[in-house]
C-alpha cells in the first residue's frame, strides 16, 4: 500500500526498492526494517511528523509488521488486514500501536 501512496501522491516510485517483504522466507520484518533504514530517516519525535511519513505498526493480527502513511490533518492512510484501504484519525490507541516512524530521505 505505501508504495502506491508514494507513487500516486508523491510521484516517487519505490516498486524496485520494495518487493513484497511478506514473501521473504527468512525474517521478513527484519528485511522490511533494513530496507526502510536504508532509504528513510527515523523520526524520533512524533510531533515532527509530515505528510508522507511511514508508520510501522507493531505486529497484531499477523506475523508481519503493518505500514501506514501519514496523509495530513491528523490522519493515516493504510490497508488493514482483511479490509479495504482507508484513512482514519490518529488516536491515542493508534500511537500505542506505532513501532517506528520513517521519512523518505529524498523528501
Amino acid at each position: 500500500f505505501f508504495k502506491d501512496f508514494y507513487l500516486k501522491k508523491l510521484n516517487i516510485d519505490l516498486s524496485k526498492k520494495y518487493k513484497n517483504w511478506g514473501r521473504v522466507r527468512s525474517s521478513p520484518n527484519d528485511y522490511l526494517i533494513s530496507n526502510l533504514e536504508s532509504n528513510f530517516n527515523l523520526i524520533e519525535d512524533r510531533k515532527n511528523i509530515k505528510y508522507g511519513d511511514v508508520f510501522v505498526f507493531k505486529q497484531s493480527l499477523t506475523q508481519f509488521l503493518h505500514l501506514g502513511v501519514y496523509s495530513g490533518d491528523g490522519e493515516i492512510s493504510h490497508h488493514p488486514y482483511s479490509m479495504l484501504s482507508k484513512k482514519e484519525l490518529i488516536t491515542n490507541d493508534t500511537w500505542n500501536q506505532v513501532y517506528k516512524i520513517y521519512r523518505y530521505k529524498e523528501i
